[in-house]
């Protein structure tokens, strides 16, 4: 179990990231803060079993999966924000209202494709998982992963295409 020390780092070094996992899958702030939290709570309570260099995928892992539970719970209405809103972490987003429009346009698409598609979308190109730890987080093939992540591109580019969007 990390000290109190130790934990407070794994959250600062940690929680932009975490938040980030769950604000792409949910699209709602507040939602995505409280699955932050439950993945924090989750690390706390299984703080032994996790290697801490893999403690940021682990906590991003957990907290999309956590996301994706709520999603199905709720059957999340297709809305999406007109930006993403940056996390209070006293992080400085320098970026420009044209990458923000984008960025949230391509999350709408991303809303909008099936539940696994969206899953291995968001954890291999936001998260950046490799496919062999992605198929494990989500309890598939690496085959399986793949072809999914082959159709999500695909199904993703139709519908920015359709929305005139360049891809």
């Amino acid at each position: 179990m990390p000290t109190a020390d130790e934990f407070a780092a794994l959250v600062a070094r940690h929680q932009a990231r975490v938040y980030q996992a769950a604000y792409r899958v949910l699209l709602e702030r507040h939602e995505a803060l409280d699955v932050t939290q439950e993945a924090f709570l989750a690390l706390h309570a299984r703080g032994d079993e996790v290697e801490p260099s893999r403690a940021g995928a682990w906590l991003a892992t957990v907290a999309t999966r956590r996301a994706l539970d709520r999603l199905r719970r709720r059957a999340l209405a297709e809305r999406a924000p007109a930006r993403l809103p940056e996390p209070d972490f006293g992080e400085s987003a320098a970026r420009s209202a044209a990458q923000a429009e984008e960025e949230a346009r391509a999350l709408r698409a991303l809303a909008q494709l099936p539940p696994r598609q969206r899953e291995v979308l968001t954890l291999r190109l936001l998260e950046g998982l490799p496919f062999p730890a992605l198929a494990g987080a989500l309890g598939i093939s690496e085959g399986a992963a793949k072809t999914h992540f082959q159709r999500g591109v695909r199904a993703l580019r139709q519908r920015l295409h359709a929305a005139g969007e360049p891809t």
